[in-house]
């Protein structure tokens, strides 16, 4: 199994006692990668009938229940977060099947290692988070987050998740002034610090290099909210680590 997917380190991390969101896996029916089934010319073509002929819909539509709407819903590997209000944020049931849909396409299109896989469904508990702006035109939160680089036992480097050309259409003028207040405070609030001890932890149970979000919810907790092995990760080309952090695992 790819280590990437969810289905290989959530269920190594979700009883550590660090704050994340309750999630369901809902591993596809035939245990088959939906993706390499589609062409890119075809990655728009899946319908429902043939959707769920592979995913259990109305599990996940139970579990969407239980977890109460709104929910974040996402693939083992990506929630197509850009595409917010048509991708991972999940309101209803309806909403359900073509969201499934829209992050499907966008795994089956992604030209990053041939596309993304999609093996599993996670349906998480959907936590509001202190959002300091909108992006991206869908109404995707942008909020204070850190993403760790661990390797066996220790941290190698952390760095602020978002940088100023990864943004497009923010949904305010003064971003750029509130993106850097939100860092320092994290930084003066003793946050980095919380999500150090949280990522120092993660990395003396689960072997390897790998990459560590975590994002603070508008509760003033910071919550573990995704992992990828490292060199799948972005990161920063000028820091020092950049290398090692990049290098393929043999």
């Amino acid at each position: 199994m790819d280590k990437t997917s969810m289905r290989y380190w959530y269920p190594r991390i979700k009883d550590m006692s660090i704050p994340q969101p309750r999630t369901e896996l809902i591993p596809n029916t035939d245990d088959d990668d939906i993706t390499a089934l589609l062409s890119d010319t075809e990655a728009d073509t899946m319908s429902e009938m043939e959707l769920r002929s592979h995913i259990n819909i109305p599990l996940v539509e139970r579990t969407c229940e239980n977890l109460g709407y709104p929910v974040f819903l996402r693939s083992d590997y990506t929630s197509h977060k850009h595409d917010w209000k048509r991708s991972c944020f999940v309101t209803c049931k309806e909403d359900i099947i073509p969201h499934i849909q829209n992050i499907l396409e966008f795994s089956v299109l992604a030209n990053i290692f041939g596309g993304i896989p999609f093996t599993a469904i996670a349906v998480r508990e959907y936590i509001p988070m202190a959002q300091i702006f909108t992006a991206f035109g869908r109404g995707m939160p942008v909020n204070p987050e850190w993403r760790f680089f661990i390797d066996n036992g220790q941290i190698l480097c952390s760095h602020w998740y978002w940088t100023e050309p990864a943004i497009q259409f923010p949904s305010i003028r003064t971003w750029k002034s509130l993106m850097f207040k939100a860092r320092n405070k994290s930084i003066e609030d003793g946050g980095n610090r919380k999500c150090e001890t949280h990522a120092w932890a993660i990395s003396n149970i689960l072997p390897g290099k790998w990459s560590v979000d975590f994002c603070l919810g508008a509760n003033g907790i910071w919550y573990l909210i995704d992992m990828a092995e490292s060199f799948k990760s972005w990161h920063p080309e000028d820091c020092h680590n950049h290398k090692l952090i990049r290098q393929h695992p043999q």
